[in-house]
């Protein structure tokens, strides 16, 4: 996989599976590595990575106010 598939690869993930994207990721990297596919398990542990980074530079959303309250909540 080039650098563009595994880029897309992780966006597909995080839309299909959403906090959940980086485990499931994870997981198809083992299942190949046991059915002996060693250069899928690379390239589905780099999409692995590439989840990380997406998740780790998306954006906080800011916190609101409860309508009717002094309270936040995220």
């Amino acid at each position: 996989m080039d650098e563009a598939d595994i880029q897309r690869a992780a966006h597909e993930m995080i839309a299909a599976h959403g906090s959940h994207a980086g485990g499931q990721a994870v997981l198809r990297a083992h299942k190949l590595l046991e059915l002996g596919d060693n250069a899928g398990f690379h390239a589905w542990t780099r999409v692995a990575d590439a989840i990380a980074d997406l998740e780790r530079k998306k954006p906080k959303e800011p916190e609101s106010k409860k309508p009717g309250s002094d309270e936040y909540y995220v």
